[in-house]
């Protein structure tokens, strides 16, 4: 039903994007990788530096590697959107 109403619709013509190459999917889970392991060496340090020990050094260390490795992708994607 859905294919017969986008058949003769506006939007029946528009191509739909490609898939991304396979380089490109190696570089996205490469970065995601690096990222995550970036924030939480970053976490582990920081909740190592104030003297946490145990379960809440690792709630300490996973909250500051989160909100560490969204900024990281968060930078990398603005440095990669200024280069197109």
């Amino acid at each position: 039903m859905a294919d017969l109403y986008l058949r003769w619709s506006a939007f029946g013509n528009v191509r739909a994007n490609r898939f991304p190459i396979m380089p490109s999917i190696v570089l996205y889970l490469l970065s995601i990788v690096a990222c995550g392991g970036l924030g939480a060496v970053l976490g582990w340090a920081v909740a190592g530096s104030i003297g946490l020990t145990g379960t809440p050094m690792a709630l300490v260390a996973a909250v500051v590697a989160m909100v560490a490795a969204t900024l990281l992708w968060i930078a990398g994607a603005a440095l990669l959107g200024r280069k197109r």
